[in-house]
């Protein structure tokens, strides 16, 4: 009986405790990857690898030209030469997914970098949000079904963020 009433006491005090917290929710990744460095780090990116980038579209206007010839004058060109401009395209196509693939890799290891080097910056801003509103508990909005948006802080975390980064902290 006593553990009975010990367990519906424990049990109503949580509740309490609950109703009373202050729950946010926060969408990290939008966070840091939507603020001024991140960015930044898509602009040096788009400058260093910018070359790749018109190289690929360069390829696909080329393989779309070859395929379309080889559609339009497949009946006046010799078998020889549609297994030429075949060939061209398999090293046109061989070219372009080498260049995606780079281009992939250099994007997230750089998107991995930024998270190293920004993280602590990103847990600071979190803290000073959750100090200022004096916020009990921080959801990630990825784990959320519904939320009122009245209950989001992504924007000022990232405003916060922001700020930070420009302090140089």
């Amino acid at each position: 009986m006593i553990r009975n009433l010990f367990a519906v006491l424990l049990l109503s005090l949580s509740t309490l405790a609950m109703a009373e917290a202050k729950i946010a929710i926060l969408d990290q990744n939008m966070a840091l990857f939507g603020s001024e460095a991140a960015k930044s780090e898509t602009e040096k990116l788009k400058s260093e690898y910018g070359s790749d980038e018109q190289r690929i579209k360069k390829l696909e206007a080329e393989v779309n030209e070859l395929k379309t010839k080889l559609e339009t004058d497949a009946v006046i060109l010799e078998a020889a030469e549609q297994d030429k401009i075949k060939q061209t395209i398999q090293e046109r196509l061989a070219e372009r997914s080498s260049l995606v693939d780079k281009l992939k890799q250099i994007q997230s290891q750089r998107q991995n970098q930024f998270i190293r080097e920004y993280q602590p910056v990103m847990a600071k801003a979190v803290k000073a949000i959750v100090e200022q509103q004096k916020i009990d508990v921080v959801v990630e909005a990825s784990s959320v079904i519904y939320v009122n948006e009245t209950l989001n802080i992504t924007q000022q975390v990232q405003d916060e963020f922001n700020k930070l980064v420009k302090e140089g902290k």
